[in-house]
């Protein structure tokens, strides 16, 4: 693993962290980083698991439409790459 995927999946996990304690915002905010450090770097599984994260996030808020936009890019990505749910 690189220091950069590394610093990637801990945004990941402070956003984790934030969505636990309620505080959406910062989840959004940390997810959105480690979703760039994915794109960077062409972790498309890593990029699929962030969109599904902010999916879940938006649903969470009750912004139905833009969860389900994350949630088809998590799908389409998931598809185009044939990566198994872990």
């Amino acid at each position: 693993m690189s220091i950069v995927n590394g610093e990637g999946l801990c945004y990941g996990n402070l956003g984790t962290v934030f969505y636990s304690t309620g505080e959406y915002g910062k989840t959004v905010e940390y997810i959105q980083k480690a979703l760039v450090i994915k794109k960077e770097i062409g972790g498309k599984q890593g990029e699929a698991t962030d969109y599904g994260n902010l999916g879940t996030v938006f649903q969470s808020l009750a912004e139905y439409v833009k969860a389900q936009e994350y949630h088809q890019k998590t799908l389409v990505i998931r598809v185009m790459h044939h990566i198994m749910q872990t």
